[in-house]
């Protein structure tokens, strides 16, 4: 049968050339592990591992370079690759670890999947590379292999990335991408991104060990501020980011870049590809702005820039200096367990070890909790500046549903115990004092004697002890 090859879409080609660059990092794999029950049938498992890949077929993407140009195409005639092992529960602590490794970019497959035995459980591990995957498209992946484990028919999606990127390329240059070249220009102009880096790092000390750190805030005071303010969550998350980072940096205007699911084609809303855009978000937090003028500002910007989100990153990258070293991603629907056999199963992610990036802000649906998770480059930053972040933007968040109409430099960065130990740094050791015979006294007693004789003289301007004294 003849191969189809499809072009790589604009999000896909920005990973293959930034993986080429570096083909040992791990920085875009997406390497998951599930613990499944004993009684799982791994031949059902198997079974349905196929039929979401028949559904799928990007799932068996192969890049070939095809008249100088990386294209894609789909191993649909090739059945999927699943390792199948017997170990020891113990083993598997090592084996999650180790999982994620480079993949070759091209000519084989972008994914890894085995199913690994042990006396206790069944452990279904698996990674598959950025460039044919996202967040949605796990979600997908997983609810998709679930429902044929339990018998239930997939239906083949209606249009595969490869389509659409073909799409993409189509437009690209119309009157639309002038449009939204135009919407960029204006809002980036003397726009410089907020570091928050360590300083002066050199292009090789840049890759590092991907480290994360977490903080909670209630699902349901989050949600009913936001209806009682007529906003989103989204946006109460992207406020406090802005906030912090505005204090952070001592900015009035920051920028950071956010990442948007890119599903707004309704063919797409259910397919598994790399359909996520990156797309930069400017803040200005203006003197005298409440908290409701700041979520209303954002709302109605980002509602302007997922309007933009064809204009490729790239671009906005070569033309406007914005770059990634702080970006932000609300995962909305972002599924992290799944019922099987009866049962929850919770959904591990698992390290990428190394990593070039920067600093990711996710807000993540967890139960009743909405997390904050950063995952950071620990070359690049420490784990007090990422701490720091999540505890401020904890704190902002509460103090802007707590006040949604007080004026941002009332909001702190602190909490109240934390404004309290740095208060008591100032406070020192209380002393008794004759406050009879005080500074203030002296005066008073100088203004009773000689009122009209010169206490403070500063430049021109002379200040009798009469005129000290009735201050």
């Amino acid at each position: 049968m003849e191969k189809r090859y499809y072009p790589l879409s604009v999000s896909q080609l920005g990973i293959y050339y930034e993986c080429k660059k570096d083909e040992s990092l791990t920085t875009y794999n997406l390497p998951f592990a599930l613990k499944l029950p004993r009684t799982t049938d791994i031949e059902r498992l198997l079974g349905a591992v196929c039929a979401v890949f028949a559904a799928h077929p990007s799932l068996g993407t192969v890049i070939e370079t095809v008249d100088g140009r990386p294209m894609q195409r789909y191993s649909v005639s090739e059945s999927p690759v699943v390792g199948r092992h017997r170990v020891q529960e113990e083993d598997m602590d090592r084996i999650k670890r180790d999982y994620a490794r480079p993949f070759a970019m091209e000519g084989s497959p972008l994914y890894r999947m085995d199913i690994y035995e042990t006396e206790a459980n069944i452990h279904f591990v698996y990674d598959i590379h950025h460039i044919v995957s996202d967040g949605t498209s796990n979600t997908v992946f997983l609810t998709d292999l679930f429902a044929a484990y339990d018998g239930a028919e997939l239906t083949p999606e209606p249009f595969t990335v490869g389509e659409y990127a073909g799409c993409e390329s189509l437009a690209y240059g119309g009157t639309k991408y002038k449009e939204d070249e135009a919407f960029f220009a204006s809002v980036l102009d003397g726009v410089e991104m907020p570091s928050i880096a360590r300083p002066n790092l050199k292009d090789e000390e840049r890759a590092g060990l991907l480290s994360r750190v977490e903080g909670p805030v209630p699902m349901p005071a989050v949600n009913e501020f936001c209806r009682s303010v007529s906003t989103t969550p989204n946006t109460l998350f992207a406020a406090s980011l802005s906030l912090c980072l505005s204090r952070m940096v001592r900015e009035d205007k920051v920028s950071f870049c956010t990442v948007h699911n890119g599903r707004l084609d309704s063919r797409i809303g259910g397919s598994i590809g790399m359909f996520v855009k990156t797309l930069p978000v400017v803040v200005g937090i203006g003197k005298g702005m409440d908290v409701k003028g700041l979520l209303a500002g954002i709302r109605g910007y980002l509602k302007n820039l997922w309007k933009r989100q064809d204009y490729p990153f790239a671009e906005i990258v070569e033309n406007f200096g914005v770059n990634m070293e702080i970006s932000y991603t609300f995962q909305h629907k972002i599924k992290e367990s799944f019922e099987v056999d009866g049962g929850i199963v919770a959904l591990e992610r698992l390290g990428r070890k190394l990593t070039s990036g920067g600093m990711n802000i996710f807000i993540i649906e967890h139960g009743e909790e909405y997390l904050i998770r950063i995952e950071y480059n620990a070359s690049m930053f420490d784990d007090a500046t990422a701490s720091t972040l999540v505890a401020s933007m904890r704190n902002v968040i509460a103090a802007m549903m707590a006040s949604p109409s007080a004026r941002l430099e009332e909001i702190s960065l602190a909490g109240a115990a934390e404004r309290e130990r740095v208060l008591g740094f100032s406070r020192g050791v209380r002393m008794a004092v004759d406050e009879s015979d005080g500074v203030l006294a002296k005066i008073r007693r100088q203004a009773g004697i000689r009122p009209d004789k010169a206490a403070v003289v500063y430049k021109e301007r002379t200040v009798t002890y009469g005129e000290l004294d009735s201050a």
